[in-house]
């Protein structure tokens, strides 16, 4: 497969040969699986994974780009005479694996689980087997929570205190605590469900182009306990088709087919017209924070954007990956989005103040010239094959596998972001260009202490500058001795005006054409006058 040819000798060797016509008989890989017989080989192309039969028992080798032996899904098994593995095939779509003994047994192994999940804050349900959800907070990485359920779902959803699993119109609704795991509801609705979202009490449910909104455990004389959206009177227009739900502790949000985001805050028990978003195309998937005071949105034609409904900054995503699976906010660091394509992550972090106003930047690589001038290429990375990304916590990301468990991986957004190794130059320029990169201006500073060179300083007070954090710029600018800068900096530390404050930021760095922009729609017009006025 993919332009190789797989060869198992009987003493335990396997070579891959390369079959492309410029390399043909080439050979790519050599190793000694096994320690004295090979009995048998298969390839499953949907996996790019090899399987070899031999003494020890089953070994899995990763054949997509390294050739890696997967130690942790070996098989072992009987070792005597009649229990070793004979033959040995994997079925067409890669999700069984099936080993016969010369004794006559024939064992089915299950090779790749369902990719179902979802998270609540740091805790993460999966499928662990095929009627059973496991519940673990990756956090604190204590042992998994095994819920028990009563269907092979095709679906799950993960709340406080509660876990969701469905297939088809169908949800089953358990308990999920240390003390009590058991089933406490199950509901049909009309049409196929293609979303449920779960929160401390609520059960959100996308279903028919509907949302049914309704307590998890109902209460006799609770107050209201069930709902549908949209409510506009359109007459089945697009209004009225909802095509994307989240739900956070205290809103429940949803789009539609005509490009609104619609936000019901469950306290009152309305919706908040104040905080709706009219979009030009029609809404597919929406992420929002914790909070929901921020969402990605992604609408129809792969587009995505970071909406504020506190402050309505609607901000573009650039270099947003039209084939987008899922987007994850990190649960440590506010301003951290990673979107997956399917394949690869992005990083992006969101500055709610620029002097050019809000901003999402892509991350990458970080340089600075000698000027303390900075550069960076936007850069996205590889996630091992077929791992999906779950969530993300201070630059830890938790995906599950091909077989179905749970692994982590560290961005390398954040892999030097540290303190070891103080005296270690190019670490400590890492973890400067790092933390620069996600705005973690204290951090770089304790960075710029252990470099402390004058490039490093102007690189720290440029990007406490563009963020409009005026406190750091005037501690750099006073630690290398520019008594001007803090001077003028210090003028302007209580100014509350944003525009107001960034034009005479751009104005300390001579950029007189923003400058003007900025006073101008500002509280302060006259501003402009007065800078053209003194130049």
């Amino acid at each position: 497969g993919a332009g190789l040819l797989l060869i198992g000798f009987s003493r335990g060797q396997v070579v891959a040969l390369s079959t492309r016509p410029n390399e043909v008989a080439e050979e790519m890989w050599s190793n000694r699986v096994h320690g004295s017989q090979l009995f048998g080989m298969a390839y499953s192309p949907s996996l790019k994974r090899g399987a070899t039969a031999g003494d020890g028992g089953v070994k899995i080798i990763d054949m997509g780009s390294d050739f890696k032996e997967l130690k942790g899904e070996a098989i072992s098994m009987d070792t005597s005479e009649d229990g070793r593995p004979h033959m040995i095939d994997w079925s067409p779509d890669g999700t069984i694996l099936t080993v016969s003994t010369r004794s006559g047994y024939v064992y089915n192994f299950l090779a790749k689980m369902p990719m179902i999940h979802d998270h609540y804050a740091t805790n993460v349900a999966y499928l662990s087997s095929l009627r059973e959800i496991s519940v673990v907070d990756t956090v604190s990485r204590l042992k998994p929570l095994s819920v028990p359920v009563h269907m092979e779902p095709t679906f799950t959803a993960l709340g406080l205190a509660h876990v969701a699993v469905g297939m088809n119109n169908r949800i089953m609704y358990y308990r999920c605590a240390a003390d009590d795991v058991g089933k406490v509801g199950e509901q049909d609705y009309v049409g196929t469900v293609e979303a449920v979202k779960l929160n401390d009490k609520f059960a959100a449910v996308l279903s028919d182009q509907q949302v049914t909104l309704h307590l998890i455990e109902p209460v006799k004389g609770g107050g209201p306990q069930r709902k549908t959206f949209p409510e506009r009177d359109d007459d089945g227009g697009s209004y009225k088709r909802a095509t994307a739900i989240a739900l956070t502790a205290q809103f429940l949000i949803f789009g539609t087919d005509a490009g609104t985001v619609e936000f019901f805050y469950l306290a009152e028990w309305a919706l908040l017209s104040g905080a709706e978003l009219r979009h030009n195309a029609a809404i597919k998937a929406i992420y929002p924070n914790g909070q929901g005071t921020r969402l990605v949105i992604v609408d129809e034609n792969g587009d995505g954007s970071l909406y504020n409904p506190v402050t309505s900054d609607f901000t573009p995503i650039p270099e947003f990956p039209s084939t987008c699976t899922n987007v994850l906010w990190d649960k440590s660091d506010k301003n951290i989005v990673m979107v997956h394509d399917g394949a690869d992550l992005h990083t992006y972090v969101y500055a709610p103040i620029t002097i050019r106003g809000p901003m999402m930047m892509k991350l990458g690589p970080l340089e600075i010239d000698s000027n303390g001038g900075i550069r960076m290429e936007p850069q996205s990375f590889s996630l091992s094959g077929g791992w999906v990304p779950i969530l993300t916590h201070n630059g830890e990301i938790t995906c599950q596998t091909l077989a179905g468990q749970l692994q982590a991986v560290t961005s390398p957004t954040y892999d030097h972001n540290d303190e070891k190794e103080r005296n270690n130059k190019e670490r400590q320029l890492l973890r400067f260009t790092q933390n620069l990169a996600l705005l973690r201006l204290r951090e770089a500073w304790a960075a710029a202490l252990a470099l402390n060179k004058p490039r490093y300083w102007h690189a720290l007070a440029n990007k406490a500058m563009q963020v409009m954090d005026v406190d750091m710029a005037i501690r750099v600018y006073r630690q290398i001795g520019d008594a001007g800068m803090v001077m003028g900096l210090e003028s302007l530390k209580y100014m509350e005006d944003k525009n107001l404050l960034a034009g005479h930021i751009a104005l300390l760095f001579m950029d007189y054409s923003m400058a003007q922009d900025l006073f101008l729609s500002s509280s302060r017009p006259l501003s402009a006058l007065e800078m053209r006025r003194d130049l």
